[in-house]
């Protein structure tokens, strides 16, 4: 089960280290993966930050966070490091 200390971790970081849940080559893939569609990241300003003011996670306010989203419908051999995750 999660400790006090993961709940409040989880609580203010929004998620969860779970060590050694992934091998090495897994996560060599995935950074692969994420590194060869990098150009599609967007950042997340105006209307589509979705933090609220005054949370550990809104940032400075003005710079929106990096956002890679379709992942599971990248091509075949970069999508299945996370595909098998669910």
């Amino acid at each position: 089960g999660m400790t006090p200390l993961d709940k409040f971790l989880f609580d203010t970081n929004g998620y969860v280290v779970l060590p050694q849940v992934f091998t090495k080559d897994e996560i060599n893939s995935a950074n692969a993966a994420i590194q060869a569609n990098s150009n599609k990241m967007l950042e997340r300003i105006g209307g589509l930050r979705n933090t609220e003011d005054d949370t550990p996670l809104v940032g400075d306010g003005t710079t929106g966070r990096q956002d890679l989203s379709g992942f599971l419908g990248w091509p075949e051999g970069q999508r299945d490091v996370f595909r098998r995750v669910l």
